[in-house]
């Protein structure tokens, strides 16, 4: 949704995720991660945090939800609950790109400051493959 001051993510997409319950079934991950894709513009390394549920996918056989997706599904929906507004960049300010990658993912963000604080213009996330 776009604002006068920037881009804000749709809060029905957002209680879509606040909403769900725990998958119990691959076609809950899939609706999960497919869900994450459409807020990774608002999510700091989206890869890296959805990784543990895209790996779920890979592996369709003997699907089991334990306390390490119940951390990770929780994470999620903490960092959603308090998701930052995305800011249209300013032509005559600085832009500051910052990446960060694993073995597993590679992600960054393009960032300008305002008020002495880097607010976020943009989040680009992606799982490398066989991550």
């Amino acid at each position: 949704m776009v604002t006068q001051r920037g881009i804000k993510a749709n809060p029905a997409k957002i209680n879509a995720i606040l909403d769900m319950r725990p998958p119990a079934s691959i076609n809950e991950v899939q609706r999960l991660t497919g869900r994450m894709v459409v807020l990774s513009r608002f999510i700091s390394k989206s890869a890296e945090n959805g990784l543990l549920f895209y790996k779920t996918l890979r592996k369709v056989k003997n699907f089991e939800w334990t306390e390490e997706y119940q951390q990770a599904f929780e994470d999620l929906k903490a960092y959603l609950a308090k998701l930052p507004l995305l800011v249209k960049p300013i032509p005559s300010d600085t832009l500051y790109l910052y990446l960060s990658s694993t073995s597993q993912a590679i992600s960054s963000v393009l960032v300008q400051e305002e008020d002495g604080d880097q607010i976020p213009i943009y989040y680009v996330s992606k799982v490398l493959n066989r991550a």
